[in-house]
């Protein structure tokens, strides 16, 4: 690779950064040039958690991300001490996904940002209402595509107001037990709701309900064993947009699984529903013939 002009090595190691960034981690030790060219790759995810453990990358201070902050492309915040700070040293987020954290604070800064990835608690925003983007709140939603919401006990209020959200393909929600005293409690009936649902929102791909799995017993487990797996949809729907995703693994490391290129549940609910449509038009055929 010695002949090779010094910008194609320099695109070739770029992109085989991002391809493999444990691997790129790696090797950037060991060749200051790489490291170089490899930084960027390297920043684009930050891990930001609470004192007392690690985060990622381990020196995540002020002084990081006024250097590397222009990098960065996701992050996960998680009880961290200074989220406000470090969203606004990263102005091209375009995902993140925040875990015990009021996004209220951090609502003035994460609505200037390109956001089309979030994954969050909204319950600070909304409370117990559906989930309306009006009052200065819409701007934070204006060009997101893919939204999970990961409090249990909110879910089934935040999925009603998905209508109001310009750009939106992809929601996940967690099903859990709430689902079940929800549809109780008032009457309501599941999959008539979904329907509705679908129905309201054109620009809906995929629909994503996480149902609980059984976790694996090893503490040793790589990303490929612990790849989402399809579950059985817990009530009548035939509508190919919605699946259910059995959850054997935390939501922050399928988030994480994601951004270092393993196949998370959205990757693996892409494939599903495009495999239902796949059923649905070779169905739509075959009546059509006979």
């Amino acid at each position: 690779m010695d002949n090779l002009p010094v910008e194609l090595l320099r695109e070739i190691i770029e992109l085989a950064a991002e391809s493999d960034l444990i691997q790129a981690a790696l090797l950037s030790s060991v060749s200051s040039q790489f490291h170089t060219w490899a930084q960027p790759a390297l920043c684009r995810t930050v891990i930001a958690l609470e004192e007392g453990y690690e985060s990622m990358p381990p020196q995540l201070n002020r002084t990081w991300l006024e250097t590397n902050g222009r990098h960065v492309r996701g992050v996960l915040v998680w009880g961290f001490e200074d989220p406000l700070s470090l969203f606004e040293l990263c102005p091209h987020i375009t995902e993140f996904s925040v875990w015990w954290t009021d996004l209220v604070e951090l609502l003035p800064v994460i609505s200037k940002l390109p956001i089309r990835k979030i994954t969050s608690d909204f319950s600070s925003l909304f409370g117990t209402s559906y989930l309306h983007v009006e009052q200065g709140r819409s701007q934070l939603f204006q060009n997101v595509t893919h939204l999970e919401v990961i409090d249990a006990q909110q879910s089934w209020l935040y999925i009603q107001g998905l209508t109001e959200l310009p750009q939106l393909t992809h929601f996940a929600f967690p099903e859990a037990e709430y689902v079940r005293s929800v549809r109780d409690q008032h009457n309501e009936d599941t999959s008539a709701i979904v329907h509705d649902i679908l129905r309201s929102c054109p620009r809906l791909k995929v629909l994503v309900m996480f149902v609980q799995g059984v976790s694996s017993d090893s503490d040793e487990h790589s990303p490929e064993e612990e790849e989402p797996v399809e579950a059985e949809v817990p009530f009548r729907c035939d509508e190919p947009r919605m699946i259910a995703i059995e959850s054997t693994i935390p939501r922050w490391e399928d988030w994480v699984k994601g951004r270092f290129s393993y196949r998370n549940a959205w990757e693996v609910a892409e494939k599903v529903v495009q495999r239902n449509w796949q059923r649905r038009q070779l169905e739509s055929t075959r009546v059509t013939t006979s």
